[in-house]
């Protein structure tokens, strides 16, 4: 029975570890020929949305159902750069000193002049009221939820272009990232009072394209680069820190999506070779490359579907749409009424060897077996131990990559993520 159960949780395994590690790891979506994607998001029931434009001019297209095919359902003449939808199926559309909505999930659009605008839309962040800040070249500008009462509500003396918003619950910031290419200014620029003021607080001189936060209220920061030309990577913003970190400053960074497992996932350019997507499962402590499947490694945008797909665009002329083959996880069910031993497995990540430690209560009786199974579900370490307290176990052998360590009990099982660099 035990052996059953053991064959049963491999497959539990792989099903949620072989999406990240296939052969393929992305598949390209059909889209109508000849098209430039701009901006890409999901409706509640997870249809696919796209701003794009081609022969046809500009256009907001919708996928259908069974994905077999696109519908136009806004024209606008005009570039469309930025695309949103709410959680009330409103679907909101920034382009040609504009502001297009619709309330009826496509069906009619109104559009309003954004008065004093000085340039497009870079990034968006719509305020719990309903108001817009929309970042552009020279500033942030505030209107309400259907353009209207538009204003710029500051403005740098740098011309920075502000890309990205995100707001911290816990803190009541929001953070807004912005692109500056004389070392003055640029950088991360926060507000305390809802939008209205902003003060430059951190990483001056980075071109901040990025902006994401994971369950735990830390922040993450992508960068294109910075005054000096060079690369800039990734930062954090620990919850309750006051300092940002450069945690990986090799990459050239587009785009960051976080999971709702804390998974951190890089759209990175090929300005920072090889360009393609990173991904990190100890919220950015150690970075793996997904790139099996891409054509052009040169990323623009990077989005996580409501049924936890990752959707990935290309930067070029006719910018290629990329979906995960699989879904992007899945969560194993937590054991119900069934006592934990208190047990540690580290280090993580590990380099050659890891270290069991397991406190004997009375839950835990007879032997146990610590097992190691691959990306892929295949077991490549086996052992029977008698309760222990402390044993260390080389793994110099096994490859890098991502690896499952598993200790059985009778009674009992924990499972643990590694990586092994």
């Amino acid at each position: 029975m035990k052996y059953f159960f053991l064959s049963i949780l491999v497959l539990i395994l792989f099903s949620v570890v072989k999406q990240s590690y296939t052969q393929e790891f992305w598949e390209i979506v059909d889209m109508p020929e000849g098209v430039g994607i701009y901006d890409i998001d999901f409706s509640l029931d997870n249809q696919l949305y796209a701003a794009v434009t081609g022969n046809d001019g500009a256009r907001i297209i919708r996928q259908s159902l069974n994905g077999a095919g696109w519908d136009t359902i806004l024209s606008p003449g005009g570039i469309i750069g930025e695309i949103l939808i709410d959680n009330y199926q409103n679907i909101y559309a920034f382009g040609n000193h504009r502001l297009y909505y619709s309330f009826d999930q496509g069906t009619t659009w109104n559009s309003q002049y954004l008065d004093s605008i000085s340039a497009s839309v870079s990034g968006h962040y719509k305020l719990d009221n309903g108001d817009f800040l929309l970042g552009t070249w020279g500033g942030i500008y505030r209107c309400d939820s259907v353009g209207n009462g538009g204003s710029y509500i500051f403005e740098t003396p740098h011309y920075e272009k502000f890309n990205a918003f995100i707001y911290n619950a816990d803190s009541s910031i929001i953070y807004a990232g912005s692109t500056n290419f004389p070392e003055e200014g640029g950088g991360i620029y926060c507000s305390y009072d809802d939008g209205f003021t902003w003060e430059n607080t951190a990483l001056t001189g980075s071109y901040v394209s990025s902006l994401s936060i994971n369950s735990q209220g830390d922040l993450f920061a992508g960068s294109q680069g910075n005054f000096l030309l060079g690369y800039d990577g990734v930062y954090r913003l620990l919850n309750g820190a006051d300092e940002w970190e450069q945690i990986n400053p090799y990459e050239v960074v587009s785009s960051i999506a976080i999971a709702s497992n804390d998974d951190i996932y890089l759209g990175c350019t090929l300005e920072g070779w090889p360009g393609g997507v990173r991904l990190s499962q100890d919220n950015g402590n150690n970075w793996i490359t997904l790139n099996d499947g891409l054509i052009n490694r040169n990323i623009k945008r990077i989005k996580i579907s409501r049924d936890n797909y990752i959707y990935i665009v290309e930067s070029g002329n006719t910018n290629t749409l990329y979906r995960s083959i699989d879904t992007i996880y899945t969560f194993l069910p937590e054991p119900q009424d069934v006592p934990k031993p208190d047990i540690n497995i580290y280090p993580n990540p590990i380099k050659d060897k890891i270290y069991l430690h397991v406190a004997i209560n009375s839950s835990i009786t007879g032997n146990c077996r610590f097992l190691i199974l691959d990306a892929k579900g295949e077991q490549v370490y086996s052992e029977r131990l008698e309760i222990f307290h402390c044993k260390q176990i080389d793994l110099g052998f096994l490859n890098p990559g991502i690896y499952y360590l598993i200790f059985n009990t009778d009674t009992q099982q924990i499972i643990s993520k590694h990586i092994k660099l």
